[in-house]
């Protein structure tokens, strides 16, 4: 296997070293220079590119890309959910050949995607049956919201809410279906998957 990775985050136990340590069948190239992604992008053949979309430059990488080819396999790695405003996980899964990773990405999520990625659904598509899982990756990245598994409920942190993270929440939710009842600042979630 021959994987292209942008990824601008270098840090120890990063996703070049998650590669190197557990993938040794696989073949790759790593850059943080959208040039240098490009030049090797149309020079070989990969059979999954990884694009880390958290900056502006892995956003122009991966609509090019799509451009090119919308069928390219493509990991995405965000620190968001929602991180493209105009593609929503059922335009996604129609158009393109691409799952997601939140970020700070977890070993055995990456692995599981780079060995498997045709036989597994994107965690966080609207086909996925993880809801408690994937409303607990969720959450992480709210700042003014948390989930309490026990309750089913999306509380508001310390009285505090944020009108754009309240829209947020209550969008994935309809999209993966769930059903809520809004009390106050709060979420409470209906028939959750056990």
């Amino acid at each position: 296997m021959n994987i292209l990775v942008f990824d601008l985050e270098i840090y120890e136990n990063d996703i070049f070293d998650i590669i190197e340590s557990y993938l040794g069948n696989v073949s790759f190239n790593k850059t943080k220079n959208e040039d240098i992604f490009f030049s090797l992008f149309d020079k070989n053949t990969y059979d999954l590119t990884i694009v880390d979309v958290t900056q502006e430059i892995g956003e122009r990488i991966f609509h090019n890309i799509t451009a090119l080819n919308n069928k390219q396999k493509i990991l995405v790695l965000s620190k968001t959910v929602t991180y493209s405003g105009e593609l929503s996980c059922i335009s996604c899964a129609k158009k393109y050949n691409r799952k997601l990773l939140l970020k700070p990405i977890k070993a055995n999520d990456l692995i599981n995607y780079v060995q498997n990625y045709d036989e597994l659904l994107c965690k966080y598509s609207t086909d996925s049956n993880e809801v408690l899982e994937i409303l607990s990756d969720i959450m992480e990245q709210f700042l003014y919201y948390s989930y309490d598994k026990n309750k089913h409920m999306i509380i508001s942190k310390n009285r505090r809410s944020n009108a754009r993270e309240f829209i947020d929440i209550v969008e994935l939710l309809n999209t993966h279906k769930i059903e809520y009842i809004i009390q106050d600042d709060n979420i409470h979630l209906l028939d959750m998957i056990n």
